[in-house]
């Protein structure tokens, strides 16, 4: 498996769990709290609880984003530049500096994780042929 494939796995698992454990606590909250003992799902309210799990949400996509371009970032200048632009690479690494680098300058165009994943899998699996 490909590094690129496990930042991949590890995205899928954390994004899940997030949406599962946002979803029972706006649908059954008994549940979250029963198990959540010394957590901020005991002690915040759960108003707040939720726009934290949003928050962690986004930030999990932009961090995985950053994640996903270190994977491939040795590889990218051996990817010819019609591969590239074919699969708008530029506009990952323009998001993944803007990320990396404190969210300071004028934002680009957002780029999210799935795009991303599969944009840097398939112009790999064109450098390998």
């Amino acid at each position: 498996m490909s590094r690129l494939d496990e930042v991949w796995k590890w995205y899928e698992a954390a994004r899940d769990s997030l949406r599962i454990v946002r979803s029972l606590l706006e649908t059954q909250p008994d549940v979250i709290q029963s198990t959540a003992v010394g957590t901020v799902f005991e002690t915040e309210p759960r108003l707040e609880v939720l726009q934290r799990l949003h928050q962690a949400e986004q930030e999990l996509d932009d961090l995985t984003i950053i994640a996903l371009w270190a994977s491939i970032e040795s590889l990218y200048k051996k990817i010819p530049k019609a591969v590239r632009e074919e699969y708008q690479l530029e506009a990952i690494r323009k998001y993944r500096n803007w990320v990396a680098h404190g969210r300071t300058k004028k934002r680009p165009s957002p780029v999210t994780p799935d795009v991303a994943y599969e944009r840097l899998r398939d112009s790999l699996r064109d450098l390998s042929h």
